[in-house]
């Protein structure tokens, strides 16, 4: 007897005694993943790819390292301007300064994303702000180094976070603890909601530094980073890029994040909240830019 056959038969028996003994035969998959099985497949490749890989070290590291030749070629330009918003030029009298966010800029948090993985839960607000809270975080590699030499060259930092003001004080000593430098007499941790205007929307808050300050340079992993761009499309969006393009590399730096970000909300817009619809919206995202290709 073949083993193949061997298998058979040996089949048979156990479905035959599961039955003789009306033990419950286990259902198969379910060939619809679950809501945390699509979140899984969909930041699984991302998060380890920048907890594990040298790639990612490299690609911050290199935005870091260019960011600060043109520090330097900005601060020898009396007109150089880095705020889009921005229609007056600068008074050359203004300190210099430069603006980033913090989640994903200089601050990885991946380490969050990989507790929601093993854990098999999707993002809830309160988990996020105990995460916060605990100061399991870590540098973006290039960071510190650049920031620290900005300061060094007076030049002000100003961190502008979509981190609500109720984090404000746990993100300053996440900061503060990552050897990231701060202005002891001006409050340059600038949140969502710590005045009546700063919304979730950055520009108001570029304006508010703006205003006083020379800026230089704009370093973010987000397109609203940089821009306003809250709730457009895909096509929009890349209007907005075809004309800001060439600032980017000079006067903005962008950091890689493959885990989430304005860019997923802009393809899934009005596709529900839930992980099945935001992974089928984006299969056909998929499959519109494989087609115009």
């Amino acid at each position: 007897m073949n083993g193949r056959a061997l298998l058979g038969i040996l089949c048979m028996t156990a479905l035959s005694c599961a039955h003789s003994t009306n033990v419950p035969v286990a259902a198969p998959p379910s060939a619809t993943p679950t809501e945390n099985e699509y979140y899984g497949q969909e930041t699984l490749q991302g998060v380890i790819w920048m907890q594990s890989s040298v790639e990612y070290r490299a690609a911050a590291q290199q935005v870091y390292v260019n960011a600060k030749r043109a520090l330097d070629m900005a601060l020898a330009d009396p007109a150089w301007q880095a705020v889009s918003e921005s229609t007056t030029a600068p008074a050359t009298s203004l300190r210099p300064a430069v603006i980033l966010d913090i989640d994903e800029t200089c601050i990885d948090n991946s380490v969050y994303e990989a507790e929601l993985l093993e854990a098999r839960q999707l993002h809830q607000e309160e988990r996020w702000e105990a995460f916060v809270r605990s100061g399991k975080v870590s540098a973006v590699p290039g960071a510190r180094d650049f920031l620290q030499y900005a300061t060094s060259r007076g030049v002000r930092v100003f961190y502008v976070t979509n981190q609500d003001v109720k984090l404000e004080a746990a993100t300053r000593d996440n900061l503060r603890r990552l050897g990231f430098p701060f202005d002891e007499n001006l409050d340059t941790l600038l949140t969502v909601a710590e005045r009546p205007d700063w919304t979730s929307d950055k520009s108001t808050r570029r304006l508010f530094v703006a205003a006083e300050h020379r800026v230089l340079l704009l370093l973010g992993d987000d397109f609203n980073d940089f821009v306003s761009a809250n709730g457009k499309s895909p096509e929009a969006r890349q209007e907005i890029f075809e004309r800001f393009g060439d600032w980017f590399g000079t006067k903005w730096f962008i950091l890689p994040n493959p885990v989430y970000g304005s860019w997923e909300r802009a393809l899934t817009a009005g596709s529900g909240k839930g992980a099945q619809e935001k992974f089928d919206a984006k299969m056909k995202a998929l499959r519109k830019t494989a087609a115009a290709e």
